[in-house]
């Protein structure tokens, strides 16, 4: 565990931060806490359909799940 100090304008300064300025973050806020997690999106199609093993995944099934990620990580 870390300790974070949030300034006057509401950033907070993590020290030695175990995150890139590149990568994505999803936050979880519950009344006394607060979770950081790093998100790991597929960079291809290709990565999404390789994850189902056996037969190619259908076009309309690779869709699906594009747009259900879209949905749950906003840009």
């Amino acid at each position: 565990m870390m300790k974070v100090k949030v300034t006057p304008d509401g950033r907070m300064i993590v020290p030695r931060s175990p995150f890139r300025p590149s990568d994505r973050l999803e936050v979880f806020t519950f009344p006394d806490t607060l979770v950081v997690k790093r998100v790991h999106l597929p960079a291809k199609l290709s990565e999404i359909a390789r994850r189902k093993p056996g037969r190619p995944m259908p076009l309309r099934d690779i869709v699906r799940e594009v747009h259900e990620i879209r949905r749950a990580h906003p840009r």
